[in-house]
């Protein structure tokens, strides 16, 4: 729906209906800055709630991911550069994300024609990122 031809009514019904999604999502615009989400996109990613506000730069996000080791080991801050520069380039994003207790989310990031990003996020750990979480936690078993 194109913002100059959406009414007020019409907006507000898309607003709920996307906040109602089992899925989790947020949209950064064109300056990777947090634009729209739902409450599941911070509570599948143990995201503070704090973020969720607009204007809230992508690289927190990024950050907080690097920082808890969600992207697997390395520095935080290369990690980060990393990511960032993917998402200047407009790489899709597809990547396994570690999360506390063993669980593997699988993170997607598709650019917009606007220059921003939505990322949506699995209701659950999706079959094949269980499976390779499976796969690296005993091949970290075995390195014990």
């Amino acid at each position: 729906m194109p913002p100059e031809t959406a009414d007020p009514r019409r907006a507000a019904l898309l607003s709920e209906a996307l906040h109602e999604l089992e899925q989790g999502y947020a949209v950064f615009d064109e300056h990777f800055r947090l634009v729209a989400w739902n409450e599941r996109f911070f509570a599948l990613h143990d995201f503070p709630l704090e973020l969720a506000a607009p204007g809230v730069e992508y690289r927190a996000f990024v950050t907080l991911f690097a920082e808890r080791g969600d992207y697997g080991p390395g520095e935080p801050e290369r990690l980060v550069a990393w990511r960032l520069a993917g998402a200047a380039r407009h790489e899709r994003i597809q990547i396994d994300l570690a999360k506390p207790g063993g669980r593997v989310i699988e993170a997607v990031g598709r650019h917009l024609p606007s220059g921003g990003i939505c990322r949506p996020a699995p209701m659950s750990p999706t079959g094949a990122a269980m499976r390779r979480g499976s796969r690296r936690r005993s091949r970290s078993a075995r390195a014990r």
